[in-house]
């Protein structure tokens, strides 16, 4: 127990192969682990659950808080970076020649399709992101799973987003449509994609957002 929270992380399925990354599944075996946890380990659920994610993660905790609330549970989320707009985000992934910052974070993540997921040679990223929509036993649908489509209509105390002073990765521009419905965006007070080493206070921030009596945090 950590400041009387029940801790514990998600880890994503990456089994398939090519990969293919389906957040909304993600999401719904979160909400399943923390039901699991509460029933094995005697944890009673009278308070809220509580989801943190980052970048890719943090699409996933926030499909999950989504998803927790139209269960009827009391759930809060806080995410840094995350991915928001898969088209938007896809589109800076597979472009080229902005800055030396943003060329480098590109060829590391392309350098993590090749050595991890033993994609060779290395596709563009929207083949990635867009492969679940041929899966037909995959649960998420980008047209409508996207926050973007749907993030502006929620409850804004139960969402918490962190953004950094400019993601190099994702990009700015897919963060657009939450400041043009005037969702509110918390500054990290730095630069660069989920930039945790450069101010470790980060993650206490994300805490305090979503923190009063709950019985568990999944970390995406």
């Amino acid at each position: 127990m950590a400041r009387g929270l029940t801790l514990f992380a998600l880890v994503r399925d990456e089994n398939a192969r090519p990969i293919y990354f389906d957040p909304l599944r993600e999401a719904r075996r979160g909400i399943e682990a923390a039901d699991q946890i509460s029933h094995f380990c005697q944890v009673q659920l009278p308070g809220e659950l509580s989801f943190l994610g980052i970048s890719l993660g943090g699409m996933e905790a926030l499909l999950a808080n989504r998803e927790a609330l139209l269960e009827g549970k009391k759930s809060k989320t806080a995410v840094l970076d995350p991915l928001l707009d898969p088209e938007l985000a896809t589109d800076n992934l597979d472009s080229f020649w902005h800055s030396v910052s943003v060329d480098s974070m590109q060829s590391y993540f392309r350098r993590i399709l090749s050595g991890r997921y033993g994609e060779s040679p290395a596709p563009s990223f929207r083949e990635v992101m867009y492969r679940v929509g041929s899966h037909p036993n995959a649960s998420t649908k980008l047209a409508k799973d996207a926050p973007s489509a749907w993030l502006c209509e929620q409850q804004r105390d139960a969402y918490s987003l962190f953004v950094s002073d400019t993601d190099p990765v994702l990009g700015d521009s897919q963060r657009e449509f939450a400041r043009a419905c005037g969702f509110p965006l918390l500054k990290a007070k730095v630069p660069g994609h989920t930039p945790l080493a450069c101010r470790l206070e980060i993650f206490d921030e994300m805490l305090s957002a979503i923190r009063s009596p709950r019985a568990g945090i999944s970390r995406f």
